[in-house]
């Protein structure tokens, strides 16, 4: 039974906070996992008054930022103009509209995130200047440091913006602020690329370094005070003012969690160096993260926490293997007098000698030291990483060897400084300013030329595969006398094997192509929020996409899905209409995967030839894919199972688009799918009429998103479906699908599943059953 002295938690002579930090962190994951995973279903749209508490303050590029936790415990964020008039704690009455934040949630083999990432639910913005009151101000002490290093921070901000240049005052935005956001979205895009994005934003690094260096200068003050050094412990007292230092200088740069921590984790240390004692540093993170998750069960869940843990324990095991200095033995007498250096005579010269001896082991030690420190770190986190972004920047490690000194020795302090300097006299402030451009323009440019270097990118990853890369990263992390090389190559031959395995496992080899009948029929209706996509796998093997979702949902949710399944390739793209929510994400398909066809009504380049979709498929066109109409389509499909039963024999130029859509006819077996793009009521007419026969199915994508202006009675009693999908955003503006729409189903006794409630839907048939797995509880 584990057994934890009080007197020893922090000074680190048990392993007890470790093992419970571990505990504690495990059962947090555990409950994320467990979770479900649905989001609210409803989050804040439309004009609101919200009464909440403000859980966030930040300066974003396109303006500050409020995150605002309402009673009902949904989280908005809030636009505003003006920082400062919003503190952290404060409660507030507020106008808003609100849209909501599109979440996906679709099925697939890939590993998810068991919490959300972004926690606001809903982007708002204030009805009118006026329109957020605060009602009380928070009284803890967080929300009290807060208003009181406000108006600090709003001078520094405006010192910036009249000192620097744009790009300069943007990186001390981050760098100095904590206002990570207040770099350009290309700015970000290339920091990250280049492996470099944590030296922006406020870090537990610069915590360390700013208050380490504080402290040490009042060490060092105390000293020269010798009536003090003769009756006290210098060192004690500075320690103490450990506290009010990190408290301080981290509401100067906004509360952000990863400088909370690293607060939290240099209080603790100077605590325990005032009290006399010597703390364990693991056991100080180990007090930190408990600490943490007492706070905020959930904090496991956001990825900030668990990659600083991670980086920091590696950090603090690798202090157990420290890299020996590189020994340069000095020049003899003899190589001495016979070496160029014999130029240089006498004293000076052995002097010289030996000074140049000393600068060179320690240059060399300290590039070696940091070399490791980096690799570590980055083995630690790389997991994760992988896990979150499906991409490591292998020359970032070595960007870091050049870009860590150099930011957190020089662009950091110079910048401290000049923040500082500008509230006394914004004169003094401008005099430092071509040194802070200058050394924002040095550090952007390496950046840029760093990014420039291709990633490692990896597919979404399996539990296994992530399995595999959680043992990989340990066993190059073990210590020697746990793992010698010959283990290592032994336990990473295993979670090779492993991840090859689960790779295998997940593509669709050819050999099935063309292969039995019998093999299964799978239509799954992807969660794209307010548009469409379903990607349909045929019984010989060739597969189809019908629709791809606006432009966004192509690159976060339908790209994603395709190579989580291991899709490579897709032998036809239905684009059933041109209207964006339906073809805007097909560039991004038709850029991640090869496709051999696109299927088109043809409508656009008679009435829209200039419009965006006949742009894009010329360019599509040009990828060498060929595009398909409806006359020849419904003469013959080159799919057996697949009928184009509209436009048919071509489009009627009475149509709008939506009733101009392609209507397919899935067919395997006894079972059938129908799928109806957004058709509406004098298309179902036409239907019912010159094609009844062929629309009966057992699974009907609802038309046009459940709008009210389809799903007519008649047309339901034509198809008889037996479950019906519908594709809706959450808290979609157009309401779909309605309420009259609904209700017809229901009066049929039709199921009806949205992906709003429901995420992404799998219909499968062998032609005899049919099996339905929504990837959320409906609710």
């Amino acid at each position: 039974m584990l057994q934890v002295n009080p007197r020893t938690w922090l000074a680190g002579v048990g392993r007890g906070p470790e093992l419970l930090a571990a505990l504690a962190l495990a059962a947090s994951l555990a409950r994320g996992l467990s979770r479900s995973e649905a989001p609210a279903d409803e989050p804040l749209r439309g004009d609101h008054l919200v009464h909440g508490v403000a859980v966030r303050v930040a300066s974003e590029a396109s303006g500050d930022a409020v995150d605002v936790r309402t009673a009902e415990g949904r989280v908005a964020r809030l636009r505003l103009v003006g920082f400062g008039r919003v503190a952290l704690g404060d409660h507030l009455d507020a106008w808003i509209h609100a849209s909501p934040i599109t979440r996906y949630a679709n099925p697939g083999p890939a590993l998810r995130w068991p919490g959300p990432i972004d926690a606001p639910e809903s982007r708002a913005r204030p009805i009118a200047p006026d329109a957020i009151r605060v009602v009380a101000h928070g009284r803890s002490l967080v929300a009290w440091l807060a208003r009181l290093v406000g108006p600090l921070r709003g001078a520094m901000r405006d010192a910036q913006r009249a000192t620097l240049a744009p790009p300069a005052q943007r990186l001390a935005r981050g760098m100095v602020l904590g206002d990570g956001h207040a770099l350009s979205d290309t700015e970000r895009s290339t920091l990250a690329r280049a492996g470099l994005a944590h030296l922006v934003a406020v870090s537990g690094l610069n915590v360390v370094l700013v208050v380490g260096v504080l402290v040490w200068l009042l060490r060092n003050c105390l000293r020269r005070v010798e009536w003090l050094a003769a009756r006290c412990d210098v060192r004690r007292i500075a320690a103490a003012a450990t506290i009010p230092l990190a408290a301080g200088f981290t509401a100067l740069t906004g509360f952000q969690p990863s400088a909370i921590r690293a607060a939290v984790m240099a209080a603790i240390a100077g605590i325990l160096v005032s009290l006399g004692r010597h703390p364990r540093t693991s056991t100080i993170l180990a007090t930190t993260l408990l600490a943490a998750l007492l706070l905020d069960p959930d904090a496991a869940l956001g990825p900030g926490l668990l990659l600083s843990v991670l980086a920091t324990a590696a950090l603090l095991r690798g202090q157990d293997r420290r890299v020996q200095p590189l020994e340069i033995t000095p020049l003899s007498d003899e190589q001495f007098q016979s070496s160029s250096n014999a130029l240089i005579s006498g004293r000076f010269a052995r002097r010289f000698s030996e000074l140049a001896r000393r600068g060179a082991t320690l240059v060399v030690d300290r590039v070696r030291a940091l070399a490791v420190t980096n690799l570590r770190a980055t083995l630690a986190t790389a997991p994760i990483v992988l896990w979150l972004f499906g991409e490591l920047p292998p020359i970032g490690l070595l960007a870091n060897l050049v870009a860590v000194p150099a930011t957190s020795i020089v662009l950091l302090p110079v910048m401290l400084v000049h923040a500082v300097v500008s509230l006394v006299c914004t004169r003094a402030a401008s005099l430092l300013a071509p040194i802070v451009d200058w050394g924002a323009g040095l550090f952007l440019s390496f950046a840029e030329l760093v990014a420039t270097a291709p990633p490692i990118t990896i597919a979404p990853m399996t539990f296994g595969q992530w399995l595999a890369a959680i043992v990989t990263a340990l066993a190059l992390l073990a210590p020697a006398p746990l793992a010698s090389w010959r283990r290592r190559l032994a336990v990473l031959g295993c979670a090779l094997a492993l991840a090859a395995a689960e790779e295998a496992r997940l593509r669709p080899w050819p050999a099935i192509r063309g292969g039995p009948l019998d093999a299964p029929l799978r239509v799954t209706f992807l969660d794209v929020g307010q548009g469409d996509s379903a990607y349909v796998e045929l019984p010989d093997g060739r597969n189809l996409l019908v629709d791809a979702g606006d432009a966004y949902a192509g690159e976060r949710a339908v790209v994603p899905y395709l190579q989580s399944r291991r899709i490579d390739s897709l032998d036809f793209l239905v684009v059933t209409h041109p209207h964006p929510d339906h073809f805007g994400g097909v560039e991004a398909v038709a850029r991640a995967l090869a496709v051999r066809e696109l299927w088109d009504t043809g409508q656009s380049d008679v009435e829209e030839p200039g419009g965006d979709w006949p742009r894009a498929m010329r360019r599509l066109s040009l990828r060498g894919i060929r595009i398909r109409r409806p006359r020849e389509l419904c003469r013959r499909t080159p799919v057996p199972e697949l009928r184009v039963l509209a436009p048919c024999p071509d489009r009627d130029p009475g149509d709008d688009p939506n009733d101009a859509s392609f209507v397919l006819h899935l067919r395997h077996g006894a079972r059938a799918i129908l799928l109806t793009g957004d058709i509406e009521a004098r298309a179902e007419r036409r239907l019912v009429r010159d094609a009844r026969d062929a629309l009966r199915a057992d699974v009907l994508k609802v038309p046009h998103h459940g709008s009210r202006t389809s799903s007519a009675s008649a047309f339901l009693a034509a198809v008889g479906p037996s479950i019906a999908v519908a594709s809706a955003g959450r808290g979609n503006r157009y309401e779909h699908p309605h309420g009259p729409v609904a209700t017809r189903f229901a009066a049929r006794s039709i199921p009806l599943l949205t992906t709003r409630r429901c995420g992404g839907v799998i219909v499968e048939t062998d032609g005899q059953s049919l099996d339905v797995h929504p990837t959320l509880p409906c609710r």
